[in-house]
């Protein structure tokens, strides 16, 4: 499930919503928001590991969920973690 803003509260979205919205989520996207949502934070390595991927490869993914306006960036560096935004 993905979180948008409504009004001053949230509201959370099955993938298959997202998908109905125009927001074609692959599965590597899924998991990430699926492991967002269950751990409220992910760092680059995690989602590396989370998808047996490389950490450029997990970046990518998780800079595309930002710019569709799902996930939000914390920190700079080594310190910086997504969450839903």
């Amino acid at each position: 499930m993905g979180m948008c803003r409504c009004g001053n509260g949230f509201i959370f979205i099955s993938p298959e919503k997202l998908e109905l919205m125009g927001m074609d989520l692959n599965e590597r996207q899924k998991k990430i928001i699926k492991f967002i949502e269950e751990n409220k934070r992910m760092t680059t390595s995690q989602c590396a590991h989370l998808l047996n991927v490389s950490n450029d490869t997990a970046l990518r993914e998780l800079l595309k969920l930002r710019s569709l306006g799902l996930v939000g960036q914390k920190g700079v560096g080594r310190g910086t973690y997504y969450t839903i935004k």
